[in-house]
């Protein structure tokens, strides 16, 4: 079984949006983007621990388009999610009877929605009711049993960790303990129910202790008098063995035996995302349930960039078609571990929120796993930019931010510049256009390339493949220069010449190679080409760390220029 398609209709700041699904979803996108209420949809429908109570929404978490007073107008939110990949279950299959939707292969769609009742059309502002249906059919009301089969289990970005393991109610612990009871045979009870009895008797013949319960037996006594008092007792636990292996109690560090409230704050949540896991496998083994569906939002709360990266990769292990799990997340690193086509990302786009679902772009499988380990190696920035440039290597990498643009300082417009490390832009392109993410291409212009292989050749066969309406490249972002980008930053303009000539200078060259560098500069007559073969003896990464050091400003070639004011404005 996998989630297919998340649909959300008027709830907050989700307005209209429509995203496909590939079993799980990893969601990035800014603050107030809408991250935590998509989980937050998501549960709507499916988590068994919301109550009625909290199914019945208000004015408040109405979209903000709909005007002042949404439920005075009898506006509904729906949210639904569509289910497939169950048709050789037959436990899902029985259980989704009510929900099937016609087509092929078979899918179930099921679909909380808050709106007004039918028999209230009489008063001025109508009456709302939740409901969650089968279908499209509003009438096939599906009931908790289903949504139990169907698990969700949710942890907040605001989640206590040691707060919910200790309390009996909400502890992940709780089934383990109860089945730790369950299981332990009638032999071993009585010769637990013999040791405690020894152990406790031990404790109350210690004058202290046997002080310190008649002293508190007496002060009970005196507040509330003979008819009403407590007679507590101080033991090591109770004596009945059941209720000692319930009352059990996690400690870590092996012998040192640390209490949960001396453990970090990231231990605490990897420890309860275990907890959490082996309850889900147990009532899957167990057929209690179906399918285990786990939502977090920010799993890498508290926890080292190493160990995000290693727990979220493991939880994505675990996933197959009886579980799956959701996740909205600030971490690069956590993306960085995330299959490409499981990303979601969502845009404000002025109060209202756009989803884009990576899964959209046309992309062969080779292709999505060099993306995979692109965004592995990167930390994903390809994923987390407002704006990306696309550049070929690293010299542009180093030098675009840089440039001297009045108005375009990269990090508060959120670009940022994505090395390839070679000219094969279509997929890169692709994949930003299906995450919403505006963009530029700046490539070489390779004149002496030969036939089709020239800048201008590559711009133009992009164009074609990405949008073959375009009137042309730069209309959608795609700029190439004249020679080379080194060359091209040389001829830009001749404040450029001088901190370029200083830059190869700072290297340990060859007493030729030096020469070289002070006679061309000092003959004021050089040209890009000459000054690119000088830079190639050195480096071109090397050469750009060194211009970047220096306390420069660089004038940008003109299609620099017009690649930034695109992505930018």
């Amino acid at each position: 079984m996998k989630l297919s398609r998340l649909q959300v209709t008027n709830f907050r700041n989700l307005e209209a949006v429509d995203i496909p699904l590939t079993g799980g979803a990893v969601i990035v996108g800014e603050n107030r983007s809408g991250k935590s209420n998509l989980l937050h949809a998501l549960r709507l429908v499916l988590d068994p621990s919301l109550s009625s109570i909290q199914r019945t929404l208000t004015s408040e978490d109405f979209s903000e388009s709909l005007g002042r007073d949404p439920m005075g107008a009898g506006r509904t939110i729906e949210v639904s999610i569509q289910i497939e990949d169950f048709d050789d279950d037959e436990g899902l299959v029985a259980a989704l009877a009510g929900a099937l939707v016609s087509g092929d292969p078979i899918r179930a769609r099921l679909t909380y929605r808050f709106a007004p009742r039918d028999d209230r059309e009489d008063i001025e502002v109508p009456a709302y009711e939740w409901s969650i249906f089968g279908g499209n059919d509003p009438g096939r009301t599906i009931g908790n049993d289903l949504r139990r089969y169907l698990h969700h289990a949710h942890m907040p970005a605001l989640r206590d960790a040691e707060g919910d393991i200790a309390s009996w109610r909400r502890s992940p612990l709780r089934p383990l303990l109860e089945e730790v009871a369950r299981r332990t045979s009638e032999p071993d009870l009585l010769l637990i129910t013999s040791a405690l009895e020894e152990a406790n008797q031990a404790v109350r013949s210690l004058k202290s202790v046997a002080d310190a319960a008649d002293a508190i037996e007496r002060q009970t006594a005196s507040l509330v008098g003979e008819l009403h008092r407590l007679e507590p007792t101080l033991d090591l636990s109770p004596a009945e063995p059941v209720r000692t292996l319930r009352s059990l109690r996690l400690f870590l560090d092996g012998t040192a035996q640390r209490s949960l409230s001396a453990a970090s704050l990231g231990s605490l949540n990897v420890l309860y995302i275990a907890l959490l896991q082996l309850e889900l496998a147990r009532l899957l083994a167990k057929g209690e349930i179906e399918h285990a569906l786990i939502s977090i939002e920010e799993p890498e709360a508290h926890l080292h960039p190493h160990l995000q990266r290693r727990v979220f990769a493991g939880l994505l292990a675990d996933a197959d078609h009886k579980r799956s799990t959701v996740v909205s997340t600030h971490s690069p690193h956590i993306v960085s571990v995330t299959p490409p086509r499981r990303l979601v990302v969502l845009r404000d786009k002025g109060g209202t929120t756009s989803a884009f679902a990576a899964s959209t772009a046309d992309l062969p499988t080779k292709t999505w796993d060099d993306l995979a380990r692109y965004l592995d190696a990167t930390r994903s920035e390809l994923v987390f930019a407002r704006r990306v440039i696309l550049v070929e290597g690293f010299a542009e990498q180093v030098l675009l931010p840089r440039i001297a643009m009045p108005d375009h300082e990269f990090d508060e417009h959120g670009v940022t510049v994505c090395p390839i490390y070679g000219t094969h832009f279509l997929s890169y392109v692709r994949f930003v256009r299906a995450v919403g993410t505006p963009y530029a291409v700046i490539t070489d212009g390779d004149p002496n390339a030969g036939t089709g292989r020239t800048g201008a050749d590559r711009v133009a066969r992009l164009a074609d493949a990405i949008d073959d309406t375009a009137v042309g490249p730069e209309q959608i972002g795609l700029f190439h220069g004249e020679t080379t980008f080194e060359a091209d930053l040389f001829e830009a303009s001749h404040a450029n010449q001088a901190p370029m000539f200083e830059a190869l200078l700072t290297f340990d060259s060859s007493e030729s190679t030096r020469s070289d560098i002070e006679a061309l500069r000092d003959s004021g007559a050089a040209t890009g080409s000459q000054i690119l073969e000088l830079i190639l003896r050195v480096g071109k990464g090397p050469f750009a760390q060194r211009l970047a050091g220096l306390d420069a400003d660089l004038d940008p070639p003109a299609y620099v220029a017009r690649a930034l004011a695109h992505v930018v404005l």
